[in-house]
């Protein structure tokens, strides 16, 4: 399954969209004609999640479509933790 978050530049969630690997032709053509049109053209909308270079190639591998709308560089959110723990100490301790 692919949970998809569509936010603005301050994180404000604009969209939700969730696709079973099991939908339709026409729901996956739904769902990548939504994130052409709500992704700028050039790409530059970043993977993000955990362990997301994995996801990445699930991805990939069941609907192509959908990375082709992706930058390709990811975020991975276990590597912004271990940077912020190693660079700054205080900021990490008083994470949410």
């Amino acid at each position: 399954s692919i949970y998809v978050i569509i936010t603005d530049g301050n994180l404000n969630i604009l969209n939700e969209i969730y696709w079973q690997k099991q939908s339709t032709l026409d729901d996956r053509s739904l769902l990548v004609g939504f994130l052409q049109r709500n992704i700028l053209v050039n790409r530059s909308s970043p993977l993000c999640g955990q362990c997301v270079h994995i996801d990445r190639a699930r991805i990939e591998k069941h609907l192509p479509a959908f990375i082709a709308c992706c930058h390709y560089r990811n975020i991975d959110v276990d590597v912004l933790n271990v940077l912020c723990r190693r660079w700054t100490r205080k900021v990490y301790e008083n994470r949410p």
